[in-house]
């Protein structure tokens, strides 16, 4: 099994965002005040929603 996307409501979207790009290496594709799309070097990817 292979997870190709995720969505996560948080509550400090800056935070989230740089935790997670340290932590699985994920590159931020779009961004704007209230979500971030992260992307995987590989097809994964995960945003997040305010």
């Amino acid at each position: 099994m292979r997870l190709s996307s995720a969505v996560m409501f948080v509550r400090e979207l800056d935070r989230s965002v740089l935790f997670y790009k340290k932590l699985l290496g994920f590159d931020v594709t779009v961004r704007n005040n209230s979500a971030a799309l992260l992307a995987a070097p590989t097809t994964a990817s995960c945003t997040f929603a305010r």
